[in-house]
């Protein structure tokens, strides 16, 4: 079979970065499925090798006559304020079940977005080890992404007895945390406080945060797993490196989802400091109300229980955040280089 590595979402965020990551990596063999409707969608490939460009309309046709080693299902409605569920249903579960069953079928390592919103308000554990039926997401993406892992779960069967019988083949959904860098800038007001941080300290001198509504925590204090797009492909890549480390989590304790984030907890007024110490300008913030229908749903604290990439050496950075936030910031922003290029030098290790 041929090493072809079909990215659903390739346009996005995530996605493009990827296809960045494979291309430093040698590897042009990269198929996308996305659309790129209205926007700046296409600027994020402009400067990356692809083969190919599917419209999701005809990526199960596609896929039923082109050899695809690896699916990276990274499509889907990603604003975690969406509340058309049946639009979630449709975009986020039955699409994906489909393109499961179809990988299932055809040999394909499966590796999906699932997400950290499935967590809910959880905020004491945050373990791969714990049961989906006990997660209770609070909002509508939430859900989506829920229903999805649920019906993955029930059928890890069929792909159970599939690895027995034939060859190794990964299946692995990955709850990404906070994630921020290079390539969010379509995103709008779902990019990262790391981006427009950067671009309020730039304007007006100062970052906005939102206020804290719990006595016992302080203004910006609220903290969350904050991790860099480079290093969420070095991980995405691990999976697929690493089959037989996949396949003994599948076979023996029927585990199949990992986080994906730092390991981590930070405040929100470390990264702001983390932004204004790479600019390099004194530090200053401003704390704002919260959206009245979002103080109810908001995480005050996530951080990603890391058990399976422990040889990534990003994980054991004691400094980890200040070194992501710096290169993003200077080698990035400050360069108004909005975009990754597969030519480009990439001094971030």
């Amino acid at each position: 079979m041929e090493k072809t590595i079909l990215i659903t979402g390739g346009l996005g965020f995530i996605g493009s970065a990827l296809v960045y990551h494979f291309n430093k990596l040698g590897r042009k063999d990269i198929v996308i499925c996305d659309r790129f409707r209205k926007g700046d969608k296409w600027k994020n490939i402009r400067d990356l090798l692809v083969k190919d460009i599917v419209d999701p309309d005809e990526v199960f046709n596609y896929l039923a006559k082109k050899p695809v080693k690896t699916i990276y299902h990274l499509g889907a409605c990603s604003d975690t304020r969406e509340v058309d569920m049946d639009f979630l249903y449709r975009n986020n579960f039955l699409f994906s079940k489909k393109l499961f069953e179809l990988a299932l079928e055809k040999n394909v390592n499966f590796i999906y977005a699932s997400s950290a919103a499935t967590y809910g308000n959880e905020e004491t554990c945050f373990s791969e080890n714990k049961a989906l039926d006990r997660l209770a997401p609070i909002n509508q993406y939430g859900f989506s992404k829920q229903l999805f892992d649920k019906w993955v779960f029930d059928h890890l069967g069929l792909w159970r007895e599939k690895i027995k019988r034939d060859s190794p083949l990964i299946l692995a959904g990955v709850k990404f945390f906070n994630v921020f860098g290079p390539q969010e800038y379509h995103k709008g007001r779902m990019a990262s406080v790391v981006y427009h941080g950067f671009k309020q300290a730039k304007e007006e001198g100062t970052i906005r945060l939102f206020r804290s509504y719990r006595p016992a925590i302080k203004d910006g204090e609220q903290k969350r797993d904050f991790v860099y797009i480079k290093d969420v492909c070095r991980a995405l890549a691990f999976i697929e490196e690493n089959p037989f480390l996949n396949q003994r989590r599948l076979i023996e304790d029927e585990l199949f989802i990992y986080n994906l984030g730092s390991g981590k907890a930070h405040s929100f007024n470390e990264l702001a400091g983390a932004v204004f110490k790479a600019m390099e300008i004194s530090p200053k913030v401003s704390y704002i109300p919260m959206e009245k229908e979002l103080i109810p749903r908001y995480q005050y604290f996530t951080k990603a229980e890391m058990n399976w990439t422990r040889d990534l050496t990003y994980l054991r950075k004691d400094d980890y955040l200040e070194q992501a936030v710096r290169d993003y910031v200077r080698n990035y922003l400050m360069k108004e280089n909005f975009y990754f290029s597969h030519y480009a030098q990439d001094e971030y290790a």
